[in-house]
Parts: structure tokens; C-alpha cells; sequence
């Protein structure tokens, strides 16, 4: 017997309030639908949430999550709430969803390799979590934009799949609209890795790439290819955490006679507010994505500071 089709649930956890409703909106002729979770906290710390919300709602995982095609919208820029929104993710699935589709904007994967005897390899342990999801009718599938390593998408085994999506097409629009008000852009890349990750993405631009090289016990950033000379130069990379390379970046290219210096990641983590480097430091425009909504938040407004919203991307990785 032929299942009815049913539009797409999209719940998400608290902190990706604003970009599900904004995927929502961008759904176009699919209508997602918002699904509901009541999220709270016992006394002694432990989550206390509902799938379909405290009042009773006869019926709402049959109608709701049962058969259905489930969309988890997750936030794991802040580790204190992966193990919450996990166990969210899990009941999801044992309520016998069609398919389920986590979109994971930022995963927190920087520590990948186990570089000492005894070192907790965060990666490896949070696709551990997301590879043995109870399984529905077919692998759980895991959207992500940009991962810092790339092979960490292999982690997920057999119970689950990874989809790894770029945020950069929010640049190619920014690019266009740069490039009717300059004649002479370039993109710059801080290391090999975003060369590697990156360049073939940002054809046909001018292309200059910079690489720490050690100086005793210090390093420095130097341009080992291209030239930024009289250009509105673009520094591209996935992620700024502390912003220490980027603003070295930065003055080597404006050293070098660049004309102007902007940077576009994909995540703006800013561990200990560290994004205030960037107020007044020399920049153009700066633009990150809402990845990662509580470094989002705190810069948005705040100039050279712009947030592209990964909302239709998003919008296109569920209903595509």
C-alpha cells in the first residue's frame, strides 16, 4: 500500500528558534511543518522535554512523527546541550519516523586525532552518538556545512549518513553585488587546508595563499602564492575561533598593498567573546553564517560584522 505524502516536520532545539522558522518560510512549495518540543530542566539538572508540548495532545506522534519525514534542526556550538538535544533526537527516531534527517549546521570536530596516549577524541565520541540512532527504515541522514576535517564525515559507520554541504554559495551572492561595485576582487586563503577545501569553489577569482611558517617558537603568517596588490582581497576559511590568524592574515595582505581586506567563515565560534578583536581591526566586511546562533547573535549588528542566513540552503538540503 502506497504511503500518503505528507509534508516534512521540521523541531529543532531551543537556540534554532529564528532559523527554523526562517527554513520554514524558504520551504517554498513543500510547507514544512513546525514540529513541537517543550523543553525544560528538573531541579537536579536533567532535561525535561515533550515532543508535541506539556498539554495533551491526543495523537500528535502518530500524526506528527509516526511515518512522517522528521527534520532535527541541532545547534552543537555549545557542548552543555549536545547530550540534551541527543536524547531528543533519539526519542524522534524511536517513534518510528519515516526518515530523519538531522541538520547539523556546525559540528564541533576540531579535536579529531588522539595525538597522546589517553586524549578524548570529541569527534570521533559525538559520530559515535549520531552512528548508532535507532534505525527507521533506512540510515539517518546527517547535513553538515563545512566540516573542519573533512574525513570525520567517514566516522558515522553503516547506521547513518553523512550529507557535508558548503555555506559558501551565501558568498558568491555577496561576491556578485562586490564585484558590480569593484573591478578588482581576490580571494585569499590563511592556510593549505582552506586552499585544499576551498579554491575550487571560488573560480574564476585571483587567488593568494598564505601559510604559518615557523620562526623559532613563534609563527607567521607569509604569502607564498599570488599577489595582493591593489585588490579588494576576500580571506576564506571555515571556522575563526580566537581570530589570531586571520588578523595576521590580514596585515600581511594590506603589508603586501592590498587596497581592502574582508573574511568570510562559514562558523564564527569567538570562544571568550574574542570576536571584539575584530571591532575596529581594519576590516571591510566580515560575514559568518548562523551556524553557530549564540556567537551570531552577539555580533549581529555589530560592523564590519554580516550574518547570512543558512536558511535557504537549508530549505533546499530537506526538500531537494
Amino acid at each position: 500500500m502506497k504511503r500518503k505524502e505528507k509534508s516534512p516536520v521540521i523541531f529543532h532545539c531551543p537556540q534554532m528558534e529564528n532559523l527554523a522558522k526562517a527554513v520554514i518560510t524558504r520551504s517554498g512549495v513543500y510547507a514544512l511543518a513546525k514540529g513541537i518540543i517543550d523543553w525544560n530542566i528538573f531541579p537536579d539538572g536533567s532535561l525535561d522535554a515533550v515532543i508535541g508540548g506539556r498539554e495533551k495532545r491526543s495523537g500528535y506522534i502518530a500524526s506528527m512523527v509516526r511515518g512522517r519525514d522528521v527534520v532535527f534542526l541541532a545547534s552543537f556550538d555549545s557542548p552543555a546541550d549536545i547530550q540534551n538535544q541527543m536524547l531528543v533526537i533519539y526519542q524522534l527516531a524511536r517513534h518510528e519516523a519515516h526518515s530523519l534527517k538531522i541538520i547539523l549546521p556546525y559540528f564541533p570536530g576540531t579535536m579529531d586525532r588522539e595525538d597522546q596516549e589517553g586524549r578524548v577524541v570529541n569527534a570521533v565520541g559525538y559520530m559515535d552518538q549520531l552512528a548508532n540512532i535507532p534505525l527507521q527504515r533506512g540510515p539517518a541522514i546527517v547535513i553538515t556545512f563545512d566540516l573542519h576535517v573533512p574525513h570525520e564525515l567517514f566516522y558515522l559507520g553503516h547506521n547513518a549518513r553523512c550529507r557535508a554541504l558548503s555555506a559558501l554559495p551565501l558568498l558568491k551572492g555577496q561576491r556578485a553585488l562586490l564585484l558590480s561595485q569593484e573591478n578588482h576582487t581576490a580571494v585569499a586563503f590563511p592556510d593549505d587546508g582552506a586552499y585544499k577545501r576551498f579554491a575550487h569553489l571560488m573560480e574564476p577569482l585571483h587567488k593568494i595563499i598564505c601559510y604559518k611558517k615557523r620562526n623559532r617558537d613563534a609563527r607567521k603568517v607569509v604569502i607564498v602564492e599570488g599577489d595582493p596588490k591593489d585588490q579588494h582581497v576576500i580571506i576564506v576559511d571555515d571556522i575563526i575561533m580566537t581570530g589570531a590568524t586571520m588578523l595576521e592574515c590580514k596585515n600581511v595582505l594590506l603589508e603586501a598593498g592590498a587596497a581592502s581586506v574582508s573574511l568570510f567563515a562559514s562558523h564564527g565560534i569567538f570562544p571568550q567573546e574574542s570576536w571584539k578583536k575584530f571591532i575596529d581591526a581594519g576590516f571591510k566586511h566580515i560575514w559568518i553564517t548562523d551556524s553557530c546562533p549564540e556567537s551570531a547573535g552577539a555580533v549581529r549588528g555589530q560592523k564590519p560584522f554580516e550574518v547570512l542566513s543558512l536558511a535557504s540552503l537549508i530549505a533546499h538540503a530537506i526538500t531537494e
